[in-house]
Formats: structure tokens, sequence, C-alpha cells
């Protein structure tokens, strides 16, 4: 369920998420249980607040915007896009 252990262990801080694979679902139950009960246990996925800092990289901002960017355009002869078809072409040095 959601993503491997391994793309967490990437991005967040050690020892600040719980990972379903670590458990069975029964242990899991219980353990988030335990967590709801015991306000130190629980704490402890926020220590690395103390001594980390969270990079906010805007990610979901820039990625709509380019999502909603129009789509940039290239040209393989810019002679022929420069010279519109039916344009006079007298006297033009190119």
């Amino acid at each position: 369920m959601g993503a491997p252990k391994h793309d967490y262990m990437k991005v967040a801080p050690p020892h600040s998420f719980i990972h379903v694979d670590d458990y069975e679902p029964q242990q899991l139950a219980q353990y988030l249980i335990y967590l709801n009960s015991n306000d130190t246990a629980y704490n402890e996925y926020f220590e690395w607040k103390s001594y980390g800092r969270i990079v906010d990289s805007n990610f979901y901002c820039r990625l709509c915007s380019f999502v909603q960017s129009p789509p940039t355009k290239s040209y393989d002869n810019l002679d022929s896009w420069w010279r519109s078809a039916g344009e006079c072409q007298k006297n033009i040095a190119l």
C-alpha cells in the first residue's frame, strides 16, 4: 500500500514515518493505537524537526503552471516562418 519504503527513505527524515510494509495489519493497528495513547512515543516521529528543515520546492505549483502553459513552438525553417506565404519579398536581404 502506498509507495515503496525506499522511496520514502530518499526524501523523509529517519524515523519520521510509519510504513505499512514494516507491519502485519494487526500489528500496525495495535501500534497506531499505542501511539495514539502514548504522547512520548508519538512525538518521537517529530524529533527530526529539531535538527532538520523543510525544503519547500513548490513542486505542485510549478507542475500546475507547467501543465497550464501553452506548448513551446519551434520552427525547422525560420525563413519560411518569417516569410509567410503571399507576402511581398522585394528588397529583402536575408
